[in-house]
């Protein structure tokens, strides 16, 4: 027993060593996924940083086109319709069956150009522009689900776990848009409630919960996960095989979180995606959500493996051999 160790019995020793090291292990993947959660989904300048690039993703792009195309085409259906009754009403049986059909074929190609439109649309700057403003807007709505509510009238959760964002910023500027490609009836477009689902998270109480614990310890657990492994390093019997044993630690507790998520992928862009949210965009939306956290418990892994490999590169201080009594 080192100099350390004096007074101290063995077997209580190890025990409060071991402890640490495993309570340190624990409180590693925490720490980490605290100070995340804490920069991305609190903080606005965070969270509009981290899902801004959405609005360049293919398959993102793809999943609101589809959703606004099925908000306006209808409403515009509706503006058409009745304008062809209007006319049609005056006019003769025959002159008036004309007009119907007339109204038929032009809706078809109505709804081939708002197609092209909205597509072209959130293909351009202008919409991740409108994105963005979205998601700064959207914000306080997050922090709402996270605090254990429903969120805003602007992005919300309903009973099933669904997160939707309410469609109408986004459908104004797309009937700015039409107006100008000609088609003028969208001018009379009414204002909408249709939204946007992002995805649908059952657990969603639970995870908010969690979550939300981990946010208000997000200073502490650093500050407890040093402390402990400090001391399970005093404690260790040898300090060199404590100080591998508290890399060995740290490089399991980062690299396992991250192997997992990366295996438990598939499963859950499956469990979230709805049919109004495709895998793909689903996909899309988790790695910018769940991609930082990754790389930096990846991160911390590489630095915990740098750690392990210089400890065991270091030369082994050798014991001063006592002098042997004549």
């Amino acid at each position: 027993m080192n100099g350390t160790g004096r007074g101290v019995p063995g077997v209580l020793r190890t025990i409060a060593c071991v402890v640490c090291f495993a309570l340190g292990g624990l409180l590693v993947p925490a720490a980490v996924t605290a100070g995340w959660a804490r920069a991305t989904l609190l903080d606005t300048d965070g969270f509009v940083n981290a899902y801004g690039g959405l609005a360049e993703d293919p398959a993102v792009q793809d999943a609101v086109a589809t959703q606004a195309i099925a908000a306006i085409e209808p409403a515009v259906d509706g503006l058409a319709g009745q304008a062809a009754g209007a006319i049609a009403s005056g006019l003769p049986g025959a002159a008036g069956s004309a007009v119907q059909d007339l109204v038929g074929s032009a809706q078809l190609a109505l709804h081939a150009l708002i197609e092209r439109e909205v597509r072209g649309f959130v293909a351009s700057d202008a919409f991740a522009d409108v994105w963005r403003g979205l998601l700064r807007t959207g914000h306080a709505g997050l922090v709402q689900i996270l605090e254990g509510g429903t969120g805003s009238s602007f992005l919300g959760v309903d009973e099933t776990g669904t997160v939707s964002v309410q469609l109408q910023p986004l459908l104004a500027a797309m009937r700015d848009r039409l107006v100008a490609a000609g088609v003028t009836i969208a001018s009379q477009l009414p204002d909408t409630q249709a939204r946007i689902e992002l995805g649908r998270i059952p657990v969603l109480p639970l995870v908010a919960a969690g979550v939300r614990d981990l946010v208000l310890l997000s200073v502490l657990l650093p500050c407890l996960a040093v402390l402990l492994l400090a001391a399970a390093v005093l404690l260790a019997r040898r300090r060199r095989r404590g100080l591998v044993t508290a890399a060995a630690v740290v490089l399991a507790a980062a690299a396992l979180p991250a192997l997992a998520l990366l295996l438990a992928w598939d499963a859950v862009v499956s469990a979230v995606s709805t049919s109004a949210v495709p895998p793909a965009a689903v996909a899309a939306l988790a790695g910018a959500a769940l991609g930082p956290l990754q790389i930096a418990l990846l991160v911390l892994a590489g630095a915990a493996l740098i750690w392990l490999v210089l400890t065991l590169l270091l030369p082994r201080r050798r014991r001063a051999r006592r002098p042997v009594a004549p």
